[in-house]
């Protein structure tokens, strides 16, 4: 028998009279954090951020001690509750981890936890590129926008009122519109939150690059490939040299590398340079991010072209892995380029229509007072959310198989989802065999 079967066998004897209320230092207040979710099995549960994704697998035994906070008691108080030392020691430590993990918190912490934090607004379908892989499959610049620039003020009248931590900024290709300045500008001197853009780096230049730096916090750049051969396959010929001239000019106007992401999506053209693409980060100490390829949109039609299968090999980890942290419909959402609302650029499907945010009047009801989930959109995600679905509710790995709903979506869609939960139960089987 382990060591830690051991303690959790002598918590047993943790006793509800042996709480002594009250004392000098033993007044602040920690709660379960409304982001802590379980999943439980056997005599093990195991708790997780559903906003970081971190977690901790302990006894059943302990998981009932912990739930004495909920109760008023504090962290100290239930401390001194167990009967010796070594459960003492457990315990204290079991709660620093905890509070690291953010899943107990401090009775002041909670308050805006369930606030809606980010929104990704579209400002356009159109885009100057005709990206072989582009999920959205953004049409050329001929077509006009569906939203004026006013009826884009409006819009942002509304959304800054909500007190959101950051707004990004989307299409299409955004800059690509002719008002797109003033639309910034407008947002900018109406929002004192992180506002960041996303784009294929292609339009900004000498003269637009002052002002881009006012205006942005971030910057999130699409590049798809590691050199001029490698991303004109996707991207066209001549956009390598662009996204790094623009990258340069980001960086004489004061932007931070930290500031800047170069993102890459994995796919049959680019696979064997991931290591070209770490050293090209780190030659201009921009952020790295890489992507997997996703066959919707543009995608789909060069599936066979672009989907790779992949080779790799994985040990059985030692640790619990990242849990679901998907914030759709929950701590984000889209607002789109005609100004329907969705749960994110992914699911933006007449099914999770939320609404549209030019005929919402009060938008602080709509947003703070969360009536948006009280519409037939987000009824209809709740029904893929996994801890929610019918065939995943119950099962004791649902938090570790999804990482974006949209896949979980696609899943349903094609019919194969009994193979996929066969495959993610043996390949996660583990979760409940290692130490935590």
């Amino acid at each position: 028998m382990h060591a830690s079967d051991v303690l959790h066998s002598n918590l047993g004897s943790f006793k509800r009279t042996n709480f002594a209320r009250g004392g000098d230092g033993l007044n602040t207040k920690y709660y379960l954090s409304s982001q802590c979710r379980t999943l439980e099995k056997e005599n093990r549960v195991i708790l997780y951020n559903s906003k970081t994704g971190e977690s901790i697998k302990i006894s059943s035994e302990c998981w009932k001690i912990i739930n004495y906070l909920n109760e008023g008691f504090t962290i100290q108080e239930i401390c001194a509750a167990a009967e010796n030392e070594e459960d003492r020691g457990y315990l204290e430590k079991l709660f620093n981890k905890l509070l690291e993990r953010e899943l107990v918190i401090s009775g002041s912490g909670d308050k805006e936890e369930n606030q809606l934090e980010s929104i990704d607004l579209v400002l356009t379908h159109k885009c100057n590129l005709k990206c072989i892989h582009c999920c959205v499959d953004a049409s050329g610049l001929s077509e006009s926008d569906l939203l004026s620039k006013e009826q884009m003020f409006s819009i942002i009248d509304k959304i800054t009122q909500i007190n959101l931590r950051i707004i990004v900024i989307t299409g299409g290709e955004p800059m690509v519109r002719e008002d797109f300045m003033d639309i910034m500008s407008h947002l900018r001197n109406n929002f004192e939150g992180k506002i960041s853009l996303m784009t294929n780096g292609t339009l900004i230049n000498r003269e637009n690059v002052i002002k881009l730096s006012e205006y942005f916090d971030n910057f999130n750049i699409s590049i798809d490939g590691y050199d001029e051969e490698s991303c004109s396959l996707v991207r066209g010929k001549g956009v390598y040299d662009k996204v790094i001239n623009s990258i340069n000019l980001l960086k004489k106007a004061g932007i931070s590398g930290e500031n800047i992401s170069l993102s890459m999506v994995k796919m049959a053209t680019n696979l064997n340079g991931i290591n070209k693409f770490h050293e090209l980060n780190k030659e201009l100490e921009t952020q790295e991010v890489i992507r997997e390829f996703d066959p919707i949109g543009r995608g789909r039609s060069n599936v066979k072209k672009l989907l790779y299968e992949s080779s790799e090999s994985y040990d059985v980890p030692i640790c619990l892995p990242r849990a679901q942290t998907c914030a759709a419909g929950e701590k984000k959402l889209t607002i789109n380029y005609d100004g329907s609302i969705y749960p994110c650029l992914l699911l933006d499907k007449e099914e999770y229509n939320m609404g549209n945010i030019l005929e919402i009047e009060n938008i602080q009801a709509f947003i703070l007072e969360e009536q948006y989930k009280k519409s037939i959109g987000y009824c209809n995600l709740k029904k893929i959310m996994p801890q929610f679905h019918e065939k995943c509710s119950k099962c004791s790995v649902n938090a570790f198989c999804w990482y974006c709903l949209e896949d979980f979506y696609k899943c349903m869609k094609s019919g194969k989802f009994s193979e996929w939960c066969s495959l993610k139960k043996k390949e996660l089987k583990y979760i409940w065999e290692i130490e935590s």
